[in-house]
């Protein structure tokens, strides 16, 4: 069986009130390096990253993932999670979570 991942990272951040990926966690790493670098992509068959961040994309095809752009994040995490299922091979046939890790 073939395991993909897709990484929800076009948030509005509206409740937060900025781009929380781009805070820094007062570990010196910011959310999604720390998201990126949990996911075990050496183990998958394919990492979507879907995102509205130009500096999020460009991350993530630093970590040979494939950046997928959501023009209608104000959608909600739906219009994410559909964009990201419509690119995966669908022989794929599910997604793993990512090991959890201490910011310290």
């Amino acid at each position: 069986m073939k395991i993909g991942c897709v990484l929800m990272a076009a948030g509005l951040g509206r409740r937060f009130g900025e781009n929380k990926l781009t805070v820094d966690l007062g570990c010196g790493e910011t959310l999604i390096n720390y998201a990126l670098s949990a996911i075990p992509g050496d183990k998958l068959h394919r990492v979507v990253v879907v995102t509205q961040y130009p500096q999020v994309a460009a991350l993530a095809e630093k970590y040979s993932f494939t950046p997928l752009h959501n023009p209608y994040p104000e959608r909600g995490q739906s219009e994410s999670i559909r964009i990201g299922l419509a690119a995966r091979d669908v022989s794929s046939g599910g997604s793993a979570p990512a090991e959890k890790r201490n910011c310290s």
